[in-house]
């Protein structure tokens, strides 16, 4: 089956701190990343749907808004897929920057 995503993913092991609008922020594991979304790791319970701010390691501008669109959980925590919604263009350029510091680490090679 050929890849549907529209920007390559960087596989990672990160914190994050992630809020919505009822209760406190709490802190999530991404797996990857990409310029679109995140994979995520989170011992609370999440829905499909659900919307929630989301604070990247090093990050220092607006936090990203993203949505819920799948879950896996067998009993333990959930791993979920997170789609960006609303990005604006000055977060856009940052978390670019943010996914291409994922690529060097990844594979260890500097861009110059």
């Amino acid at each position: 089956m050929p890849e549907r995503r529209r920007h390559r993913r960087y596989a990672t092991s990160q914190t994050a701190e992630a809020s919505d609008q009822t209760s406190q922020p709490f802190v999530v594991e991404i797996v990857n990343v990409s310029e679109s979304g995140l994979g995520i790791v989170s011992v609370r319970d999440l829905e499909v749907g659900a919307e929630f701010l989301f604070r990247l390691p090093d990050w220092t501008g607006v936090p990203l808004r993203g949505v819920v669109r799948w879950i896996e959980n067998y009993g333990g925590p959930s791993y979920a897929g997170v789609e960006f919604v609303e990005i604006g263009k000055a977060q856009a350029d940052a978390l670019r920057e943010f996914v291409a510091k994922m690529d060097q680490t990844d594979w260890g090679t500097e861009r110059g």
